[in-house]
């Protein structure tokens, strides 16, 4: 949560595997947050980063990212997707899939930010955010209708979109991010 009402999500996943692949996405998440707090917009923040991303690209190689930035006043929401698995936004059982139109982070020095997608969210929507190798965006389907039982809580969700995956993409890092929106009281 940032001093003036948003809460920010991110998400990056490194090229590769393991322990190489999670100090490239720990390095551009820290980047990009390091922006963030101190008051960018996700916008903003993925504008300054890139280039420091794409100079090290020989080096570490690219990272997809995942930025969500949503207003806790309004509800108004901005995701930007570089070379990202697709988003789930789901409210009452209906699923949209949000797919990355960007590069990773890092592929192309000249890459320029895609425009967000840009909704508003309400209580009780979730926002499932999930790394490649969980879904790549060509096998939605079954994360699609795990994403339309409301009757599961963040983390059995979570589990078991991360069961769904196990056995397809078992060399892959996996991650699954599940955020339902609640009122403060």
């Amino acid at each position: 949560r940032t001093a003036d009402g948003r809460a920010v999500i991110l998400l990056s996943d490194g090229m590769g595997t393991g322990e190489a692949a999670e100090r490239l996405s720990q390095t551009a998440l820290s980047l990009v947050a390091q922006f963030i707090h101190s008051g960018c917009s996700v916008q903003e923040s993925a504008r300054a980063v890139l280039p420091v991303l794409a100079a090290r690209f020989e080096e570490c190689g690219f990272v997809t990212l995942d930025l969500l930035e949503i207003n806790l006043f309004s509800g108004e929401s901005k995701l930007l997707k570089y070379g990202a698995a697709p988003t789930f936004v789901v409210r009452g059982g209906a699923v949209r899939r949000v797919f990355s139109t960007a590069l990773p982070a890092g592929a192309d020095p000249a890459l320029s930010a895609p425009d967000p997608a840009v909704f508003r969210l309400y209580e009780g929507d979730r926002i499932i955010m999930v790394s490649d190798g969980v879904c790549d965006g060509t096998d939605t389907e079954a994360v699609t209708q795990l994403c339309r039982d409301q009757a599961l809580d963040p983390q059995e969700l979570a589990g078991k979109i991360l069961d769904s995956a196990a056995d397809a993409k078992s060399g892959d890092d996996r991650s699954v991010l599940v955020i339902t929106l609640s009122s403060a009281e």
